[in-house]
């Protein structure tokens, strides 16, 4: 395997002073990760000491110096302190939102795995508002493994395949009654033109 894992956490009273307005809003959580590389079983757990790891934040990459060495890493954990005591927010949900993380990403909140996406390219969603404590200590964790597989790209090619959550991370807060945004981490809305011509075009939006 090659990869790592992630974790964070954020005080309450942070997360409030971003929900102020109706609507989406967004809230980065790109500081305060920490790291391990290697072998780390129990990582996804709450309790899991990761005092001794690096600090890091994100974007975050564990190999960005292979094409360069002869040695290539082959795991990698990371935890943060920035989602620690986030609350769920009453009458929203809470979405967690990357925009890429490199080959296959688990990822755990509170010990409850979320899901799995596997496309390092790709963004992706999931629901985080059931996982989330109302006191207390809330515990990401994020494991990120770049081993090749015959049936994820990139199957080949002259560059460094980069491990890691190595684009922005956030929470997305929306109204409990919004737009779905989990389709493919998109906006939930799509416009196409079924007819178009020089003198008139028709415009159909679909949720």
């Amino acid at each position: 395997m090659l990869g790592g894992v992630y974790a964070l956490s954020a005080e309450p009273e942070d997360l409030r002073a971003n929900v102020s307005a109706p609507g989406r809003e967004r809230v980065s959580i790109n500081l305060g990760w920490r790291f391990h590389f290697g072998e780390a079983p129990g990582a996804w757990q709450p309790a899991f000491d990761d005092d001794t790891w690096e600090t890091v934040s994100i974007p975050h990459t564990w190999n960005a110096a292979d094409s360069t060495t002869p040695k290539f890493k082959t795991r990698r954990r990371l935890v943060s302190p920035a989602l620690r005591n986030a609350s769920p927010r009453r009458g929203h949900r809470v979405y967690l939102d990357f925009r890429a993380v490199s080959l296959v990403a688990t990822v755990w909140l509170n010990g409850r795995q979320l899901g799995t996406h596997d496309n390092g390219f790709a963004a992706f969603r999931f629901d985080a508002t059931d996982a989330l404590r109302a006191t207390g200590d809330n515990t990401l964790v994020v494991l990120a493994d770049s081993t090749w597989r015959d049936d994820l790209p990139p199957r080949e090619g002259d560059f460094t395949l980069c491990g890691g959550i190595y684009r922005d991370a956030s929470l997305l807060i929306t109204p409990a009654v919004a737009i779905d945004p989990l389709d493919h981490a998109g906006p939930g809305v799509y416009l196409t033109t079924p007819e178009i011509s020089t003198d008139s075009a028709q415009l159909r939006a679909a949720s």
